[in-house]
Formats: structure tokens, sequence, C-alpha cells
């Protein structure tokens, strides 16, 4: 598989970056005016250092003065090594030494130091200059790196550079193309019969010509009509590559550095959780919700850091702080994606660090937000998962990979190694949560039985309201539960296995008085409340004995007298063999000389139960009893 890297040239202004990248590459990454006229670099310049079959490798030179700090950290945002650029002559600089804090904060992790101009001093001086790089990068991630002096107008010292950075490349992991694609923008312009172009590194995933894409936060959909990398058209870009996109729908002038490009779907957020490690020194003292400039993917944003085990952070305190910044705009991030902190005013780097959860909420002040923080960064996916689920009791897949960042392929491990989880399609559970909200229900059902006794079961809508998960989720344990023979399901109701409808076993005696009696009564019952009253029967219970006795050997005449089945199954018969297919309400009270009290509440009885159908004067009948 190929692979695809970018180095970034990083250092102080006027210490030779973007002449060691046209010793390397032959292209001069200089391309403003502004930056001829003023010989400094503005912008990020990108150019290709090596091809073969099977690597490709970029090089970002990054400004080095320090009015162009954001332009510097957008520029090395994915970069995988970085070659700092000193010159013999001056040595280390103010803008290198940030460039290299920087560069440890943004997790940089392999890099060499190239010391140029190094025809201006002797031997002796050369000793002296590796000492002091030696002296500055002790507990950095380029303690221990190779150092090169070299000359760049005659290439003296280029051909064991470019040595060195075979060597580098071959103990960097390659980039996983696997996840979905994003790439933050750092540049977007217009081409002359091709409309709008946008170029950055792409972060993850893959894209190719033709596809749809997402530009956040806009939420924008394009397609990518043509793809390059360094001036070739290609038909498809990786992770890892400096792309340009030509993209179709959209005027260049919409497009900000910051955007984000994505496949799919991928939220947006103004709360970070995040790791920070601090610059030794900084000018004053932090304090809590100060106002911050955060530095993430190209991305440059407002907002404030809110701490939750100090109320301020004093210089010198390096050590790692879990905590959280609210910015004031959306931005898109990912967990482990790294960023720069800054103070707005006076201007200086604070730290750095990564996220820990991309869409934080607003916790309490106090130890348990410090513990729970630090499970979500240092805890494996399965406590992570765990503890998300701990507190939100059902989530969806596609939420839990956002949340807590795992990838699918983790989340299948865990679940294919766990029993600690429940999955219903998309949804994943706790399985103690599973078994206490099946308690839960069982308790519910039980007593909701003990209170109707008549009723067959309880709606599944108001349980599922109830409930404290998701109303999809919860339908899906309801279907859990019913598969698992734990409850019965008719309809819409919901009910335990072992619950019958019916009243309770002390009634039956004036159960029989009263179903005599209106038995007896046929067509002209007394109303049921009398019915009841004089049976002994609870009051509360009419309405529920009405509907279970309709259900069973009655119909509902009207609002106040309910009928023995029987009594309207002869009626019928009398009817039918009396009237032929239709007939009249005066036909009707001949046959069963019933007064228009109970005459007109039988016949819309009929109707309702699909025996007769009215129309005009005349009843026709639909279909026997």
């Amino acid at each position: 598989m190929k692979r695809y890297y970018t180095i970034g040239m990083a250092g102080h202004i006027d210490h030779g970056k973007t002449t060691l990248t046209k010793a390397l590459t032959n292209i001069d990454t200089d391309r403003l005016q502004a930056e001829k006229d003023r010989s400094i670099s503005i912008e990020p310049g990108y150019a290709p250092l090596l091809q073969t079959n099977e690597l490709e490798v970029s090089i970002v030179d990054v400004p080095g003065h320090e009015k162009f700090i954001r332009q510097m950290i957008a520029g090395v945002a994915g970069i995988d090594a970085v070659i700092l650029v000193i010159a013999a002559d001056e040595g280390f600089m103010p803008q290198t030494n940030e460039h290299l804090h920087i560069l440890h904060l943004l997790g940089i992790k392999k890099g060499i130091v190239a010391v140029t101009k190094a025809d201006l001093i002797d031997e002796e001086m050369k000793e002296l200059v590796e000492e002091d790089i030696m002296e500055h990068t002790e507990n950095t991630f380029l303690e221990g790196s190779s150092i090169i002096f070299l000359d760049s107008v005659s290439k003296k010292g280029i051909p064991l550079l470019e040595k060195e950075i075979a060597r580098l490349l071959s103990q960097i992991d390659h980039k996983n193309a696997g996840n979905g694609f994003r790439m933050p923008i750092d540049q977007s312009f217009s081409v002359k019969g091709h409309g709008t172009v946008v170029r950055g590194t792409i972060f993850d995933g893959s894209v190719a010509e033709g596809d749809i894409v997402t530009l956040l936060p806009q939420n924008k959909n394009l397609r990518v009509k043509q793809l390059q990398v360094h001036h070739e058209n290609r038909k498809e870009s990786s992770a890892g590559q400096r792309t340009a996109l030509n993209l179709t729908g959209i005027n260049y002038e919409e497009i900000e550095r910051g955007n984000v490009l994505v496949k799919g779907s991928f939220p947006k957020t103004k709360v970070l959780d995040i790791t920070l490690h601090c610059v030794p020194l900084f000018s004053h003292v932090l304090k809590q919700r100060a106002p911050v400039k955060i530095h993430i993917g190209t991305s440059e944003v407002y907002g404030k850091i809110v701490f939750f085990d100090r109320n301020e952070l004093h210089p010198g305190q390096s050590k790692e702080i879990l905590c959280q910044i609210r910015l004031d705009e959306e931005v898109i991030a990912d967990r482990n994606d790294r960023f720069i902190l800054r103070r707005p005013s006076p201007a200086e780097t604070i730290g750095g660090g990564s996220v820990i959860n991309p869409y934080g909420e607003k916790y309490r002040f106090g130890e348990e937000t410090v513990e729970m923080l630090a499970l979500q960064n240092q805890g494996s996916p399965e406590e992570r998962i765990t503890a998300e689920l701990k507190k939100n009791k059902a989530v969806k897949k596609e939420d839990l990979l956002g949340r807590i960042s795992v990838s699918t392929e983790e989340l299948e491990a865990v679940y294919l190694h766990s029993t600690n989880f429940i999955v219903l399609e998309d949804w994943w559970l706790l399985a103690e949560e599973v078994k206490f909200q099946e308690a839960v229900l069982l308790d519910k059902l039980k007593n909701y039985h003990e209170k109707h006794p008549m009723r067959q079961g309880k709606n599944i809508a108001e349980i599922n309201n109830d409930s404290p998960i998701s109303e999809q989720a919860a339908a899906l344990l309801t279907s859990y539960f019913e598969k698992n023979n734990k409850i019965k399901r008719r309809n819409e109701e919901i009910f335990l296995p072992e619950h019958s409808a019916g009243y309770p076993k002390q009634w039956k005696k004036r159960m029989e008085q009263a179903e005599t009696r209106l038995i007896s009564e046929g067509l002209q019952p007394t109303p049921f409340t009398e019915v009841i009253k004089e049976a002994g029967i609870p009051q509360e219970y009419e309405l529920e004995l009405r509907k279970f006795l309709a259900k069973h050997k009655m119909l509902e005449l009207d609002d106040k007298h309910i009928i023995s089945a029987e009594a309207v199954s002869n009626a019928v018969e009398r009817l039918e063999k009396n009237t032929g297919e239709a007939f009249t309400l005066q036909e009707a009270k001949q046959t069963l000389s019933l007064s228009r009290k109970f005459l007109v509440p039988l016949l819309e009885l009929l109707d309702r139960e699909g025996l007769t159908k009215r129309e005009n004067e005349k009843r026709i009948w639909k279909k026997p009893i």
C-alpha cells in the first residue's frame, strides 16, 4: 500500500526555510508578490519532495514571523514530521523556540534539525551551535534527533538530509485511510476555466473524483469535479496527502480557512473537553473562564477556558490539566485532534494538547468531573463506552462513535468479547441497565394488573413515554422483553404472561347476579350503574367493568346501558326473518315491540357492529350476524 506523508519546515524568520525547501524540491514556495517583495513567507507554501510507487512526500514551508503564527499553525496541521531550521550564524531565536513549543504541543513525534548557512561558521563554532541546539531541544520530541549542517545554495549537506528524511519516514506509521473523509481547508481560490478550488491536507479517509462532500459549518453539499496532488490530476487522494479539490456549486469567496470538507454527517460543536499541557512559562495567571484563542485543524476560534479542579492557572504549571473550552463559534473536531491554545492579549502561546471529547457538556466543578475526563482520556474503548452509557442509558451507534471517538472496529471488538452490553439494532445499552429496566417494567405491570384486573394490559406508548431512554430505544427494549418471554403483547397493550383479564374472584357471586339480571332484561336493560349498585360492586369500577363485559358476553348499547349479546343476536334473527334485505324504523319497532328509547340505540349498535348500513330512512343488511 502506498504511503503518504507531509513534512513541516519550521523555524525563525530569515533562517532559510524557503531556500532549503527549494534546494530539496526545486520549487519556490513563496507564491505571493508580498512574500517576494518582503523576502518573507506569509502563507504556508507546499511542494512535492518525493514520489515513488511506494511513497509520496510533501513539504510545507510555514511562516516564521511572529505576526503569522496563525498561518504557521494552520500550515503544520496534519504534518507527520518536521525539519526545524536554524541559521548557523544566529542559532536559536524567539520564533525558533515558539515553533518548537507549538510542534511539541501538537504532538509531533519525529523531526530533524537542519542548520542552514553552515558555510558561514567554522568547526569550533559548529560544536557550540550543536551544544546550544541540544540544550534547547532537551525534553522535547527533538531530543536526540539528527542535526544536519548544510548550505542550501551550494547544496552541501542536502544529500545527507535527504537520506535522514528517508530514515525518519520509515519510522512513522501510515495514516488510516479507512476512516471517514475529513479535510480542513487552508486555502480557497478560483482558477480561470475551472472555478472554485480548495487546498488542504487530508486528515482522515479518502476522496475521489465525482464524490459528494459536505462543507462545514455551512452544511453545503458539493461535488468534486477534479482533484490534484502537486499539480497532477488524480482520480483519488488519501489521508496524509496535500490535495487540491475543484468543487462545483459554490463560489470560492464563500469558503474560508478553517472550514472542513467531510463525507456524510459530522456534527459541529462549541464545547471541547480537552487535555492541556502548558508551555514552561507564560506572562501571567490564566483565570477561570478567561478568554482564549484555540487553533484546531486550520480553524482559529475564540472562547473561554473552564477548569474543574482550580480557579486559575499559574505560569510553570506544565502538568497535564483536564479542562474544557467553550467556544464562541462552532468548529469541526474529533477525538485526539491536536490544538494550540493562545492568549488573545498579550498575544502568546499558553499551551496545547488534544481533544478528549469533541461534544462536551456542562459539568460540575470538582474531582468527580476530573475523574470522568481522565477515564475518557485514558480508558480503554470498553471503559469509555461504559461511562457514556452510564450517563446516557441508551446511545445510537453513530452517536457513540462520535461522542467517545471509538472506531467501528473497536466497537465491534468490544461487543464480541464482552457480555456487558446489549445491542438492539443500532442502539447500545449496558446489560445491567437492561436488567434494571426489565425489573422496573415488570413491577409497573404487576401494579397495573392489581389496580386494573379487568384490563388486558397497559398501553405501550404510555409505558415508553415514562421511560428514561429515548422513545425509539424504549420501543426496541419492549420488543426485546417480549422476545425473551418476559412480557406479552396484544395489539398496542403489553401485560405479564401469567395475567388474564377478569374481575376479582371475590366478585363471582355479585357478577353472576348482575349478568343474570342483564340477560333476563333482554333488549330493555336497566342502567348499568343501578345494576352494579344493587349487586354490591364498587361504583369506581363501573367503566372498567363495562369495557370488560363489552368484550365478552355483552355489548355497549349507549353510554348508560349494556345489553346481552345473545339478546341482540336473537333480535337480528327476527329482523332478518321479517324484513328482507332492508327495513325502516317503523318495521323494526313492529317486529321487536320496542320503544324509541331502546330501539334507536339498538339500531345504531347494529350500524357500529357492521351488520347494517343506514341509507335515508332505511337500513340495509350488510352481512349476517
